[in-house]
């Protein structure tokens, strides 16, 4: 297939209603994502990944609670055709059990089903899931519905009638923000008494801002990386060069542990081990 943007709406019309993606069914490099469907490879620019629902070479995976037959298909065609993988229920039973077995990046919710009611749903979704991003779509349009909806734990509420491309658009803009939130959240390590954000390379130790260099964020990330895992000292002194580009040797690197530990930790809180003769630990959750 060529690599043109014309010729991607074409790839899509015959690949994403059918689309199954296995362990073996996708396979991506540094520049494009390759689909294989009936034994077909389909190649993907990094361009038209952006234009699909897939990112960093997955495919997102979207749960369809809708109890009408008709638009539950009509809405999975068209979010299939969008390049997200679709996968329908329509009632709050099933909806329970494949939530058990599979993982979703999303799951859009009718609040009327035939075995109970969408907004307890919900909530039970969202205490057993607390990441999984929710948008309703239902004709319950009063405010107070909304309002309930929001209550719940929604990340959006549409009511019916809809336009299905604004509910596209509002999708995208859900799974791009739990993205970009999940980022940050891995950029930053907290636990209540030390406050790391590794993007903004600042940090506070019981609220008070610590002066760490930027060797030290260096040991850092590599420690929180590798949380309950030991590092080794050889590992470190690869990894590790100071601002001038001049490489760390052993005692500096002593030096550093050392000084990063009196900044980070105190008597009640310890976050560095030392394994004798081979190297560390970081012994705080990773994220």
């Amino acid at each position: 297939m060529p690599d043109s943007g014309g010729s991607l709406g074409f790839a899509k019309r015959i690949l994403m209603p059918k689309l199954q993606v296995t362990g073996h069914g996708v396979n991506s490099n540094k520049n494009c994502l390759y689909l294989i469907e009936n034994k077909t490879k389909m190649r993907y620019t990094n361009t038209h990944i952006l234009r699909m629902g897939i990112r960093g070479g997955i495919v997102q995976k979207i749960l369809v609670v809708e109890d009408d037959l008709a638009l539950s298909s009509g809405l999975c065609f068209e979010l299939d055709m969008s390049g997200y993988l679709t996968v329908a229920s329509y009632n709050c039973w099933k909806t329970k059990q494949l939530l058990k077995t599979e993982h979703f990046d999303l799951a859009i919710l009718d609040v009327n089903l035939p075995d109970g009611n969408g907004f307890g749903l919900c909530k039970e979704m969202k205490q057993d899931f607390p990441e999984l991003p929710v948008i309703f779509l239902t004709a319950n349009d009063l405010d107070q519905d909304v309002l309930k909806g929001f209550d719940f734990g929604a990340d959006d509420y549409i009511t019916k009638p809809f336009n299905v491309q604004i509910l596209k658009r509002r999708v995208e803009a859900v799974l791009h923000r739990v993205s970009v939130s999940s980022k940050k959240m891995e950029d930053c390590y907290d636990d209540g008494y030390l406050r790391i954000d590794f993007s903004e390379l600042t940090s506070f130790k019981n609220n008070e801002k610590l002066n760490i260099t930027p060797n030290e964020y260096k040991l850092l990330t590599i420690l929180r990386n590798n949380a309950g895992n030991i590092v080794t000292r050889q590992i470190l002194l690869e990894k590790l060069w100071d601002c001038d580009g001049n490489y760390i040797n052993d005692h500096t690197l002593t030096v550093n542990i050392n000084r990063l530990r009196a900044k980070i930790e105190d008597g009640s809180h310890t976050y560095i081990k030392t394994v004798r003769g081979i190297g560390y630990i970081w012994t705080g959750e990773k994220a």
